[in-house]
């Protein structure tokens, strides 16, 4: 299970996660954004050439912002040494963080913001 104390304040969920090349064993640590307004996991062109990730399909992305052009990839994501996935990802290079978290993963497991004396507490169990 993840469990993460939060800042006062906090408008935006960022989760240390552990991306890997599942072909060749290349890691990376990031901090993913948690978002629960999008469907599938996205990272950034940085984060796909640092893993040195093989470029499949072309993808769409409809996003507050409109439409983002990318492709897609799979790859490793490990937020605990026990809640991990290997996931087909959207690749996209105008994404203004290295990763987003989405309902593709999130929907796996169980997720609870709750509200304690020292402040916010985050966390996640996949199921």
């Amino acid at each position: 299970m993840l469990e993460l104390p939060l800042q006062d304040q906090c408008d935006v969920i960022y989760v240390p996660c552990l991306l890997a090349n599942p072909s060749t064993g290349e890691q990376c640590m990031i901090d993913a954004v948690w978002d629960t307004g999008s469907q599938r996991t996205a990272i950034s062109e940085e984060a796909f050439k640092a893993l040195g990730l093989k470029r499949g399909e072309q993808a769409q992305v409809q996003g507050s912002a409109g439409i983002s052009e990318g492709w897609e990839t799979v790859c490793k994501v490990s937020i605990t040494e026990y809640d991990q996935w290997e996931v087909e990802v959207d690749v996209l290079p105008q994404l203004p963080v290295h990763m987003v978290i989405g309902m593709d993963i999130i929907s796996t497991g169980n997720m609870s913001l709750a509200y304690e004396e020292s402040g916010y507490t985050f966390r996640f169990e996949q199921l």
